[in-house]
């Protein structure tokens, strides 16, 4: 199995990318314990960018991207 980069989007509005082997790898290696789950809003595979932190509803919404 090859590591993988995935995108962390967090309740508080953060965005984080880490590498692992799977989503609960990557988030340990960088040293987040099982307690960072309920601060966790979803994930997302690879450099995700395909939402953004609305600071008024507090909530993350996804991007439309025109081609």
């Amino acid at each position: 199995m090859e590591e993988q980069q995935f995108t962390f989007y967090w309740r508080d509005g953060k965005r984080t990318m880490c590498v692992g082997f799977d989503p609960a790898d990557a988030l340990t290696k960088v040293g987040y314990g099982a307690g960072a789950i309920r601060a966790l809003d979803f994930y997302a595979y690879g450099d995700n960018k395909d939402y953004q932190w609305n600071p008024d509803t507090r909530e993350w919404e996804g991007l439309i991207h025109v081609q």
